[in-house]
This record gives structure tokens, C-alpha cells and sequence, in this order.
């Protein structure tokens, strides 16, 4: 619903996942200065192939920014500022619209350019660059020419993600938002001890 209420595609989520009792030593998330084979190898053993890594990647940051305060070594002038309330540079010019536009800011050079993580003064921390540039950016340049088809790229490749479970875990059939919903309802007594009944409804267009 938050990618959705971003401007992005409803991505459909399948209950039934198991608590994990531990961290698993064999996956993680690449840090910005993870190596490419290293970055490639994290997302092979998710089950992720180049092409989806690639895809992936562009659909996270086509939203949100790199906060100085977890990785000033990306980005030192980031920190917080009078016009930098949030002390975050943005991955592409519309931080808070899932679409293409990090896509082709990184493609044509414009904007912010894909991100610092593509254009970080420390080389070592250019992450995004080498991931997108380890298949000379033909997935990139795919993206691009999909047009409104990058949602549906951006879908998939994300249901792929969170449909990564153990083999003996069965996922149910997904879960469909209710359009039309009352939130917030009380029932109470009012003046003359009439019965009231309050709220508000979330209406929700997918």
C-alpha cells in the first residue's frame, strides 16, 4: 500500500510466513562499498539473477535519499541543514513519486543522477554505478524504454523478493485491501443516554 499510495503499482502480498528463529549467515543486504561479485553473489543466493538485481535496485531507489547519519562516508554533505531538514540526498528529483525518473536521471546524466550512490565522491561507495553498469546498463536502458511498463517490472521483481521462503513454508493466496473501511469507530453514550456512533472511513483506489 505505501509503494501504492507513492504512485507505484499495488504489489500483491501472500500471508503465511514463519517467524525466523535467527539471522541467516548466508544473506544479507550490500553495504555501499560491497563489491560487485559480492553484491551479485548476496542476490544469486535470494534467488535474484543480474538482470534482477539490477531491476530491483532501480525500483528501491526511485524513492528515498542516503542519510548522512548511517553513511557519511557516501555522503558528507548531507548532514543536517537548515534546507536539508532530513540531512538525506535524494536517490532521484522525486524522492517521495515511485516512477522512472531515477532511472533516467542515471541514464542521461541529469538530475541527481541515479543517486549518490552512483555519484558518491568516494569511489569505493559507488555501489548503484557499478551494479547497474556490470551489464554495460542494457537492464537500465530497458527500464527506461518500458516506460509505464517499469511498474509492472518493478512488481514483479518485488513479489519475487517477498515470495522468498523456506521450501516447506506455503504461502496462501494474496491479500486483498478493502477498498471502503471504517476506522476509528466508537460506540458511546451520548446526551439522553442515546447510543452514538462514531468514525471515520479510509477509502483507498487501487
Amino acid at each position: 500500500m505505501s509503494v501504492n499510495l507513492c504512485g507505484g503499482k499495488y504489489i500483491p502480498y501472500q500471508p503465511g510466513r514463519i517467524d525466523a528463529t535467527g539471522a541467516d549467515p548466508t544473506t544479507g543486504v550490500p553495504e555501499p562499498e560491497t563489491s560487485l561479485e559480492e553484491t551479485l553473489a548476496l542476490f544469486e543466493r535470494a534467488g535474484l539473477n543480474q538482470e534482477d538485481s539490477i531491476t530491483l535496485t532501480a525500483c528501491g531507489h526511485t524513492m528515498g535519499s542516503v542519510h548522512h547519519g548511517g553513511f557519511p562516508e557516501v555522503s558528507p554533505e548531507s548532514a543536517v541543514t537548515p534546507n536539508n531538514t532530513n540531512g538525506g540526498v535524494n536517490f532521484d528529483s522525486t524522492r517521495g513519486v515511485f516512477d522512472t525518473l531515477v532511472v533516467g536521471e542515471y541514464l542521461n546524466g541529469t538530475g541527481n543522477q541515479g543517486g549518490p550512490l552512483v555519484s558518491s565522491f568516494n569511489v569505493t561507495s559507488r555501489s548503484d554505478l557499478r551494479l547497474y553498469g556490470s551489464d554495460n546498463n542494457a537492464t537500465m536502458q530497458k527500464l527506461y524504454e518500458q516506460g509505464d511498463g517499469f511498474q509492472d517490472s518493478c512488481v514483479e521483481t518485488m513479489r519475487q523478493m517477498m515470495n522468498t521462503v523456506p521450501a516447506h513454508v506455503k504461502l496462501q493466496e494474496p491479500i486483498s485491501p478493502i477498498s471502503i473501511k471504517p476506522i476509528n469507530v466508537t460506540l458511546d453514550f451520548g446526551p439522553e443516554s442515546k447510543l452514538v456512533f462514531k468514525g471515520n472511513i479510509r477509502v483507498s483506489i487501487f
